[in-house]
């Protein structure tokens, strides 16, 4: 892994992912990139000329504050880190980014049980989330930094999609925390090809060389309660789903599993996506 991108707005929150991505550029020996991406209000061109200025300054000094604050409070020894203040809605920005500086993995915040619901469904994240063909990883507000033990993958063994999904972060990522792998599929018991749909049928060994990875059924005729019942029994330092489109997101972040994962906001999520990248 080489490059990270790390978006801020400057709030509280995106200080909690700038963290945990400074950590994770320091682990793989990543470059970290800070991104603020900033955008003019509707006015006549006088106007909008002198405000451009106005806020692409207080970009950069936003973004001097931060450099200096992660100096003051992280180790960055053997890390480089760039800050970038870019005029331009924050999607595009990030989707020219990402092909630009060829990034590898985008590390976003969210806000607690309520917030994630928002930030999976209708805000940026959600947008980044669908638009972008990285992965990306959620840092809920209120993290705390642990251990690395334990990786917990969500995949559906029903179909070939595992086969046709890039491990290549989540593989460095485990890799240099020596984490463990488990693969979760939960199955609805009422569901007439269960028995078609074991996690046998996929080898997740050849993905995760090196790793311990173990595969693991939840029988629930919801995958929402699945997850949580899995996630009480089996503590896991990242919750790693893949996107299919976004109807499958929509499905796993309603309002139930809203809910239901209150209790486990402290845990980063990372978003795969079908289809490999060339």
């Amino acid at each position: 892994m080489k490059k990270i991108l790390a978006p801020t707005d400057f709030s509280t929150n995106s200080w909690k992912s700038i963290s945990y991505a400074a950590d994770m550029a320091k682990r793989t020996g990543a470059e970290l990139i800070v991104l603020n991406a900033y955008t003019l209000p509707y006015s006549n061109q006088t106007v909008l000329l002198s405000m451009k200025e106005i806020l692409k300054e207080s970009a950069e000094s936003g973004l001097q504050q931060i450099l200096k604050k992660m100096n003051d409070e992280l180790d960055l020894s053997g890390i480089q880190v760039t800050t970038k203040a870019v005029h331009g809605d924050l999607l595009v920005t990030i989707d020219l980014m990402c092909d630009s500086e060829n990034i590898d993995l985008v590390v976003m915040g969210t806000k607690g049980a309520t917030g994630l619901k928002a930030a999976l469904l209708g805000s940026n994240t959600a947008n980044i989330i669908r638009n972008i063909d990285r992965p990306v990883i959620a840092v809920p507000e209120n993290y705390q930094r642990s251990d690395y033990k334990h990786a917990t993958v969500c995949a559906d063994f029903s179909t070939d999609l595992e086969t046709r999904v890039d491990f290549y972060v989540l593989n460095e990522i485990c890799k240099v925390h020596s984490a463990d792998i488990r693969v979760l599929h939960v199955i609805d018991p009422y569901e007439d090809k269960m028995v078609d749909a074991k996690p046998k049928e996929v080898n997740f060994d050849q993905f995760f060389p090196g790793l311990n990875v173990t595969m693991h059924s939840n029988y629930h005729d919801d995958v929402q309660e699945g997850i949580k019942e899995f996630l009480a029994d089996n503590p896991t330092n990242l919750l790693v789903m893949i996107r299919r489109n976004y109807n499958f997101i929509e499905s796993l972040f309603h309002r139930s599993l809203t809910r239901h994962l209150a209790m486990h906001t402290e845990i980063p999520l990372m978003v795969l996506h079908e289809g490999k990248r060339s």
